[in-house]
């Protein structure tokens, strides 16, 4: 569904047209985006603010909650968040560190998504869709060497 936009001060079009995804309840994916990056780095503190935190793969995630069976949107949610991992590498994080950052991106936009859709059930389960898909993607390798078995055992999905 597309919506025109009306200036909230004036009321006068903006000319701009808003897709609104019924699921998303009176939300387009652009402002549930920009919510939840803002959330996002908002939980990260101030420490956080000088790394990026790509508008591209939090988007990402939102539409591929919306149609989890594209494959295309499936294999662009994988390709940036390895192109995040690259990126948050050359910052120095560490696994720890990386499983910090998107456990605070799926609660982010967990919350954007209760407080601001209308159906609480719809919301939680897009907001598993995320999670799900985060947890399937950073499932690390396995461990070489002189690794113990519970060390092993980790290799799966990641553990909140």
């Amino acid at each position: 569904m597309t919506t025109a936009t009306t200036c909230p001060l004036s009321g006068t079009d903006t000319g701009i047209v808003r897709e609104i995804d019924p699921e998303l309840g009176s939300l387009s994916v652009d402002e549930l985006e920009t919510l939840a990056r803002n959330e996002w780095r908002r939980r990260l503190g101030k420490n956080a603010y000088h790394r990026c935190h790509s508008r591209d793969f939090v988007r990402a995630l939102v539409v591929f909650a919306l149609a989890p069976e594209s494959p295309v949107r499936a294999l662009v949610v994988e390709r940036l968040l390895w192109r995040e991992l690259s990126v948050w590498g050359a910052f120095g994080l560490n696994r720890q560190d990386i499983r910090r950052e998107l456990r605070h991106l799926s609660e982010a936009i967990r919350d954007v998504l209760a407080t601001q859709t209308q159906d609480g059930h719809r919301a939680l389960s897009l907001a598993d869709r995320i999670d799900a898909r985060l947890r399937e993607l950073v499932a690390w390798p396995p461990y070489r060497g002189s690794a113990s078995a519970s060390m092993a055992s980790q290799r799966g999905a990641m553990r909140w």
